[in-house]
C-alpha cells in the first residue's frame, strides 16, 4: 500500500510499550480459586500466556472456580476470542473480575465470556467501541473507519479493474490500501461487527441495534461500574449487589453520552 506501514490493530491495541506478564496465581487455600492475570494488551503472545494459565488452572480439583482478573485496554481479536473461547469450554465456575479497566477486546471477554459472575471493583472503567486496523504513519498513526472502508468496498464492487483505492474519513489524510486488503479489511471488520453485536446484546440489556449504534458513536465509555451494571455489562461490584439508587443515578448520567439507545428511554 505505496509508503503506509500497516498493522493488523483491533479494538484499541494500539498502545505500545512492554507488556507485563501474564501469570497463574494459585492461592494456598484449597476453597480460593485459581486466578489468572490479565493485566496487558492482549497480542498473540500475551493472549496465548493466558490460554495456557487456564488450562492449567483446569488440572486443578474440579470444585476450585476458577477467576479471570483483567486489566487491560484491549489488543487483537483473534488473541482475545482464543480466551474466550477457552473460558467457555472450561468445565469449572468461572469468575470475571475487572479490576481498573477492561476496554476494548477486554471488555468483549469480561462482559460475554460467561454472561453471568461478572464483578467490578470500584476503579473498574469499561470502553467498547468497533474493531478496527491501524494505518502507521511517520507522525500520527490512523485508526481505520468503518464507514469510510464500507463506501470504498462498495466502490470497489462496482470497479472490478481497480486495483487501488484512497481512503477519505474524518479528521485524517487519505491513505490508500490494496483492492485485496481492502477487501479482506471491510469483510472481517464487518464479520466483527456482527458477531460482537450480538454477544453483548446476548450478555446485557442493549440490544444488537444498541450496540452498532453505539459502535457508530466512537469509542463508548463506563466510567463507574455502577453504569456498567445499569447497562448490565457486569453483576455485582466489590462482590456484592450493587445500589439499585446508585444504579439509576449512574445510569441518568451515562445516557446523557449517547445517543438513541433503547434502554435510556425515548
Amino acid at each position: 500500500m505505496s509508503a503506509n506501514k500497516t498493522k493488523s490493530a483491533f479494538m484499541g491495541a494500539a498502545l505500545s510499550g512492554l507488556l507485563s506478564a501474564c501469570g497463574l496465581h494459585h492461592d494456598s487455600a484449597p476453597s480460593r480459586a485459581n486466578t489468572v492475570h490479565l493485566d496487558s494488551e492482549i497480542t498473540f503472545w500475551s493472549g496465548g500466556n493466558v490460554v495456557a494459565d487456564i488450562r492449567r488452572a483446569g488440572e486443578s480439583p474440579s470444585h476450585i472456580p476458577l477467576e479471570i482478573s483483567i486489566n487491560s485496554i484491549g489488543g487483537s481479536v483473534p488473541a482475545a476470542m482464543r480466551i474466550v473461547d477457552e473460558i467457555e469450554n472450561s468445565s469449572r465456575t468461572v469468575q470475571l473480575n475487572c479490576e481498573g479497566a477492561a476496554q476494548s477486546m477486554a471488555a468483549i471477554i469480561l462482559i460475554t465470556a460467561t454472561g453471568e459472575n461478572r464483578n467490578a471493583t470500584s476503579d473498574c472503567r469499561i470502553m467498547i467501541h468497533q474493531a478496527y486496523y491501524t494505518i502507521e504513519r511517520p507522525l500520527a498513526d490512523t485508526r481505520t473507519d468503518y464507514h469510510s472502508l464500507r463506501e470504498a468496498y462498495e466502490l470497489a464492487l462496482q470497479e472490478p479493474e481497480a486495483r487501488h483505492f484512497s481512503i477519505t474519513q474524518p479528521g485524517d489524510d487519505p491513505y490508500t490500501l490494496s483492492r485485496s486488503r481492502l477487501m479482506r479489511w471491510y469483510e472481517r471488520l464487518s464479520e466483527d461487527r456482527e458477531i460482537f453485536a450480538e454477544r453483548l446484546a446476548a450478555t446485557s440489556r442493549f440490544t444488537e441495534d444498541d450496540v452498532t449504534k453505539m459502535f457508530d458513536q466512537g469509542d463508548v465509555y463506563f466510567d463507574t461500574p455502577y453504569e456498567a451494571a445499569f447497562a448490565g455489562l457486569i453483576d455485582t461490584i466489590e462482590g456484592g449487589t450493587p445500589d439499585p439508587a446508585k444504579v439509576r443515578a449512574a445510569g441518568r448520567e451515562w445516557c446523557k453520552t449517547v445517543e438513541d439507545i433503547s434502554i435510556c428511554g425515548p
